[in-house]
């Protein structure tokens, strides 16, 4: 039986866990906030942790946009938690 709910529009906040770059490599995590609207397609990612370098920050929602389906994150996000592997598995 299919137990997933239909969602008009969301927002929620997430981490990214086990994120470490050159850049940041003392950093284990980036709060991320995801807003979603069915009704006019929107689907949008912006990164809250505000120490984030501007270069990462971009990769970071490039990434997200390219590799996260709403459903991902509406229906099978665990403990508001993204492991940064899941990222990364498509490159």
């Amino acid at each position: 039986m299919d137990n997933h709910r239909t969602v008009h529009r969301m927002s929620s906040v997430f981490d990214i866990m086990n994120y470490r770059s050159i850049l940041m490599p003392n950093r284990s995590s980036i709060r991320v906030l995801f807003e979603y609207n069915a009704g006019d397609g929107r689907r949008d990612f912006t990164i809250l942790s505000g120490d984030i370098p501007e270069e990462t920050r971009k990769q970071l929602l490039e990434m997200l946009k390219d590799n996260i389906s709403n459903d991902r994150i509406i229906h099978e996000l665990d403990s508001n938690n993204l492991e940064y592997s899941e990222l990364t598995s498509n490159l």
